[in-house]
């Protein structure tokens, strides 16, 4: 009878909810349609019946509509990734009360030095948030920044208990990036596969072709360990799903995708090494003190590379190292030196999370501009998730954002190097990913995008779920050893 009692309260709340949203959404979306919000509360509704019957499902429907959410304009000119983001909202309220009226924190997972990074980058960027030049705008990425981890990072941590279950999250992920790749691809059919139709290819579901790149190159090293350690029909679905996710990283046409994909294979080889984090810190040092000697050398050798990007499929490769006559490659530069000079102006708090677009563009100089470039701020950011960070969030958010880098890196090469069986595989598949990602932050910033962010900050719970697991199965060893030279 309590169980009825409790359900019936459920029922009861589910429909109050639903009727909330239903007035919220008619009054609110732009074209105030009835509707359109009613066939926008079919799926709410459902959404709401999983969060209280199977959070487990729920999650899994989450990773499948993350790369089929399209944007949809609500007040004030804002934007929201529908239906992900709502339903990340939604799982963000309930997963705040559940956990604050039970008290059920996971004290291994809060105290982890993984979570204290990212705890202390969030205390740090609502900080930014006070000081901001735009308030509202850092308020709203702060807002977004809380409900990615909250979600991706504890809500998976809490729901999943098994390699199998993270591992369903990037193979759902996968199939649900299909659509988006095929009609990518249907579009550059109807255009001739011109480089120069890129920009337009992979809406509505991906805002720009980087971000689809920058997915593809990140579960590539999924997609192919899963091949390797499946059998029969299974292996063959992986095997398509491969080819689906190969086509796509490549007709992105994003350099950084390709050039961060070949970085992981570079570093999966020192993982078969088993080259520790000391070692790798010491070989990227000796890489940046060599570029350093003989950086005029470098710079003389790329003013003389004149490949240009948007031509054809061999010049758009060259043309990586272009940084005299590619716009392209130009702009970022010019991008990169505006976000150097809004740290000098404010290098301790920032301009504020969220605003480099509406900023930056009185911090440009007239010789470093090109025939792209805009003082609108409506053509992207600083195309750099570290100078973004250093200028959004001044010299304490970048050094706080590469300590996570850090820490993510070399906690993931400990678990590889002590985990087996689909422990191991998942790692290698989170750490491998985050190195795609890593190096490809280098050149583009998309953690703000729910696209990225399920994939970047869902590994970041991995690694403390792989790191937990395997400190208590040490410890188990260990307590069995004792016990055994005791008796």
């Amino acid at each position: 009878m309590n169980f009825v009692h409790r359900l019936c309260q459920r029922k009861y709340l589910l429909i109050t909810l639903c009727f909330i949203l239903l007035i919220n959404l008619s009054l609110f979306l732009n074209d105030t349609n009835i509707l359109f919000a009613s066939l926008i509360i079919i799926p709410l509704c459902f959404t709401f019946y999983l969060l209280f019957f199977n959070n487990q499902i729920l999650l899994y429907l989450l990773a499948f509509l993350v790369p089929l959410s399209i944007p949809v304009n609500i007040i004030y000119g804002s934007q929201i990734s529908f239906p992900s983001e709502i339903i990340i909202v939604i799982l963000t309220v309930f997963i705040f009360v559940k956990n604050i009226h039970s008290f059920s924190f996971n004290k291994k997972k809060l105290f982890h030095p993984l979570t204290i990074l990212i705890l202390i980058h969030i205390c740090w960027v609502a900080i930014a948030c006070v000081f901001s030049s735009i308030p509202l705008v850092s308020f709203k990425r702060l807002f977004l920044l809380i409900s990615f981890i909250t979600v991706f990072y504890f809500g998976f941590a809490n729901a999943f208990k098994h390699p199998d279950d993270y591992l369903k999250i990037f193979f759902i992920y996968v199939i649900g990036t299909v659509v988006p790749v095929i009609v990518a691809l249907f579009f550059l059919y109807h255009h001739n596969f011109r480089i120069t139709a890129d920009t337009q290819m992979t809406k509505p579901f991906f805002t720009d072709h980087a971000i689809l790149g920058a997915c593809m190159a990140f579960v590539t090293p999924f997609i192919i360990i899963k091949f390797f350690n499946s059998k029969g029909k299974i292996k063959l679905f992986t095997f398509i799903l491969f080819l689906i996710v190969l086509v796509g990283l490549i007709f992105s046409y994003s350099r950084a995708a390709w050039i961060s994909l070949c970085v992981a294979g570079l570093l999966y080889l020192f993982v078969l090494l088993k080259t520790k984090m000391p070692g790798l810190l010491l070989m990227t040092s000796g890489l940046f003190f060599i570029v350093f000697v003989f950086r005029n050398d470098i710079e003389s050798y790329l003013k003389e590379n004149k490949a240009v990007s948007n031509r054809d499929l061999v010049q758009h490769i060259q043309s990586v190292g272009n940084i005299k006559s590619d716009a392209s490659n130009t702009e970022r530069i010019n991008r990169w030196k505006s976000a150097w000079r809004m740290f000098l102006e404010r290098p301790f708090t920032g301009f504020g999370p969220g605003t480099y677009q509406f900023v930056y563009g009185r911090f440009q100089s007239h010789n470093d501009m090109t025939r792209i470039s805009t003082y609108k701020g409506d053509k992207g950011g600083c195309h750099s998730e570290y100078l973004t960070s250093l200028s959004e969030t001044g010299l304490p958010g970048f050094i706080i954002l590469l300590a996570i880098v850090f820490t993510s890196i070399q906690t993931s090469i400990k678990n590889i190097y002590h985990s087996t069986g689909k422990t191991r595989q998942l790692m290698l598949s989170a750490f491998l990913g985050l190195i795609t990602f890593y190096f490809h932050g280098l050149f583009n910033n998309f953690l703000d995008s729910d696209k990225i962010a399920l994939l970047v900050i869902g590994s970041w719970g991995i690694i403390i779920w792989c790191d937990i697991q395997l400190t208590k199965s040490v410890y188990k060893k260990n307590e069995l050893k004792i016990t055994e030279i005791s008796v």
